[in-house]
């Protein structure tokens, strides 16, 4: 309990001077220390100055525990992703003390992360601050909460970044194991996507090793898919099938967690290891599988995308002519107009051609999805070379030689 907090609201609130709360306790700089967390005082000083402030000491610190319980409920049931009650969003928006506004507000911006509401979130972080780092309990919500949220707003080299300079892993070692193999297991998350992939290994097998044997499938079928992800992404394709595999077993032994979105993620994961491979047709079987469990425009991105590599003119064009969810992100855009160029690019001019490839291309190039850079540059160069235009093909030959090697050498 942050008494030295209470305190001060406490004698605030019935305008007493230090002065008048400090005479026959203790001197007003010792008070004043207090309430500024710079000494812990007895407990006798402290049922004090409660009492002279008309508290209970037990009272206040009985009611200050259930109150951390609950909202360490609340929170635990955000991390399992499990959906609160009204009690619990109650809890999340009505005053309490001081001592606990902080940790209350961190895992309301928690809550309206999970939900999206990312303005919102980003609005109570910038109100809180970064608070100093030590091992407490408030650094551990503060590091589990911002982290989340990076990563939800597609801030991964942040997450990098304070892991490696703040040595933050450090700062769960009182935690649940479980908490911290979450926090390795975000933190491999944004270094796959920063294509930092053996880092990314590195973090997704220390979250492994502290999950070992705990009772938690999702979190367990999270583990086999990004550990999957990493995987394909090093070319270990086997290795990732055999993670996506153990993934299909545990949604089938278990229907509480088998939804259609779950259903969903893991056939597109494996759909896009056989797509990294150019086996289009296992590519595009488990694309569809996915898209029948669960109608993502991601997925749907992906679908197209095999089909016009692979040749099938037919379906590729069937399938963009269907309706489709809104894009969720810039990137579906950019690869929707390129794909279309690439569908029909047989039927347009060279020029119209190069008008609706290249402004997508410079998009993805400038947002720096290098994945998408290697699917879409050697197809490029080949179309350019065929129309004689040895300048363009060079410069995408080069594009994805050089994109390799940046992986290669993050690898």
């Amino acid at each position: 309990m942050d008494k030295g907090v209470l305190i001060r609201t406490y004698r605030k609130q019935q305008g007493m001077k230090q002065d008048d709360l400090a005479v026959g306790i203790c001197t007003t700089s010792y008070l004043s220390r207090i309430e500024n967390n710079l000494v812990t005082a007895t407990e006798e000083v402290y049922a004090l100055l409660f009492q002279r402030l008309g508290k209970v000491y037990e009272d206040v610190q009985h009611a200050h525990d259930e109150m951390v319980q609950a909202l360490e409920a609340v929170y635990q049931a955000l991390v399992d992703d499990k959906p609160l009650d009204d009690a619990q969003l109650a809890l999340l928006t009505t005053k309490t003390t001081a001592a606990l506004y902080t940790m209350q507000q961190l895992i309301y911006a928690r809550y309206l992360t999970r939900e999206q509401q990312f303005t919102q979130a980003e609005a109570i972080l910038k109100t809180i601050g970064q608070p100093p780092f030590t091992k407490n309990r408030l650094t551990t919500l503060y590091i589990g909460v911002t982290t989340y949220y990076q990563l939800s707003t597609g801030a991964y080299e942040s997450i990098l970044v304070t892991d490696k300079q703040e040595n933050a892993q450090r700062y769960f070692s009182r935690t649940q194991s479980y908490e911290q193999a979450i926090y390795l297991y975000h933190v491999a998350f944004a270094a796959h996507r920063h294509y930092q992939f053996s880092l990314a290994a590195q973090y997704i097998e220390k979250a492994i090793t502290l999950f070992t044997h705990r009772y938690r499938p999702l979190f367990q079928l999270k583990l086999y898919s990004m550990k999957g992800v990493i995987l394909a992404a090093r070319n270990r394709f086997d290795e990732a099938m055999v993670e996506y595999t153990a993934g299909v077993e545990l949604l089938e032994a278990v229907p509480a967690i088998a939804t259609n979105k779950q259903w969903a993620s893991i056939f597109n994961n494996m759909a896009f290891c056989f797509e990294q491979q150019k086996r289009y047709k296992e590519a595009s079987y488990y694309y569809q599988k996915s898209l029948q469990a669960w109608d993502d425009v991601h997925t749907m991105i992906n679908y197209l995308r095999t089909l016009v590599f692979s040749g099938d003119v037919i379906k590729a064009k069937e399938l963009q002519q269907q309706e489709h969810k809104a894009f969720t992100a810039e990137h579906h855009q950019h690869q929707w107009a390129l794909l279309a160029a690439l569908l029909h690019q047989t039927s347009a001019t060279q020029a119209t051609f190069q008008a609706q490839e290249e402004p997508a291309m410079k998009a993805i190039c400038a947002a720096k999805h290098k994945e998408l850079i290697l699917h879409y540059a050697p197809k490029l160069a080949e179309i350019y070379g065929e129309w004689h235009q040895y300048k363009k093909m060079a410069y995408y030959y080069q594009l994805a030689y050089k994109t390799s090697e940046e992986l290669r050498v993050h690898d």
